[in-house]
């Protein structure tokens, strides 16, 4: 009965001996994760990260930037062109309500968290670097470049048209834009009398040009093309001398300082033909001068031939 009993004690002891080395060794690992974790520095995910933003202008631009291993630091971000810091953490530091930044955590919780600068209704004057910062010992940050691109529009062909009295006349404006962009392309005219064509009214213009409409005798048709992108094309089916005059066309996206695409159309009466328009195409060619040239150069050969005097 005794000796069971010291086997007992015996192996009581062990159990109790090893329990507390168990307990030891956890803890002593627990600290060693602990003393570690600083050592794992935050990274740019450089993959995921498109740092060369083009976006048109009045769009949303999106500045994705992804870190891994951000632990309890914080993301923000700043304009580097005046150094303004623009958000920090979730929360905005700016009063153009504008911007705005969204926090996602990756997928399959690998610990990486993308931090998005949101700037909606985009701007030329946005355009420029943009950098994401972290704050670790030391501050890491990463730079991206947006482009605000303003749509610039362009009149296809010659930028002096002829057309005779009474044909069709037929021009194209097209603006490379996405078809997702928020804007449309106007014509306006302007002549040397100051008048204004039929269909044109009152609207915005830059000095004596006239916003021109859709009217009885002037069609406007506007639509997506490629890879062209937006195409207006303005059809007059009889062209009559009040149609004559400088025609532009631009982008209602386009600021103020974009100059316009211009085309001045000439309408030709009978006695003057010339480089002229016919249909839906502009063709070019020689001026009356120039088309009636050989038969002025015979008829003085042949008065030198009959008036020899005169020589």
């Amino acid at each position: 009965m005794l000796t069971g009993c010291r086997w007992f004690l015996l192996l009581a002891s062990f159990s109790a001996c090893d329990g507390i080395s168990l307990i030891m060794s956890s803890h002593q690992n627990l600290n060693e994760s602990r003393e570690l974790q600083p050592h794992l520095q935050p990274f740019f995910d450089l993959a995921s990260s498109t740092r060369n933003v083009t976006t048109p202008v009045g769009q949303t631009a999106f500045l994705h930037c992804t870190v891994e291993q951000l632990g309890d630091k914080s993301v923000s971000w700043m304009r580097r062109r005046d150094l303004h810091i623009l958000t920090a953490g979730s929360l905005a530091y700016t009063s153009d309500q504008r911007f705005q930044v969204v926090r996602e955590e990756g997928e399959g919780g690998d610990g990486a968290e993308r931090w998005t600068l949101v700037l909606r209704f985009a701007q030329p004057r946005d355009s420029g670097v943009y950098e994401c910062q972290v704050s670790s010992e030391p501050k890491i940050s990463l730079a991206f470049q947006l482009t605000v691109q303003e749509p610039r529009a362009s009149i296809l062909g010659a930028s002096e048209v002829h057309v005779r009295l009474g044909s069709g006349l037929r021009l194209r404006c097209v603006v490379g834009q996405a078809p997702h962009a928020l804007a449309t392309l106007r014509w306006y005219r302007a002549d040397a009398g100051g008048g204004s064509v039929g269909g044109s009214g009152g609207g915005s213009g830059s000095g004596s040009e006239m916003l021109v409409k859709p009217a009885n005798d002037l069609l406007i048709d506007a639509r997506w093309s490629a890879p062209d992108g937006l195409v207006s094309t303005l059809t007059i089916p009889r062209v009559m001398p009040r149609h004559q005059g400088n025609y532009s066309c631009r982008s209602s996206a386009a600021s103020r300082d974009t100059p316009p695409a211009r085309v001045y159309v000439h309408v030709l009466t009978g006695e003057h033909p010339a480089a002229m328009q016919h249909g839906s195409g502009a063709t070019g060619g020689a001026s009356s001068f120039h088309m009636a040239r050989p038969l002025i150069l015979l008829i003085l050969l042949l008065i030198l031939l009959t008036h020899p005097s005169l020589t």
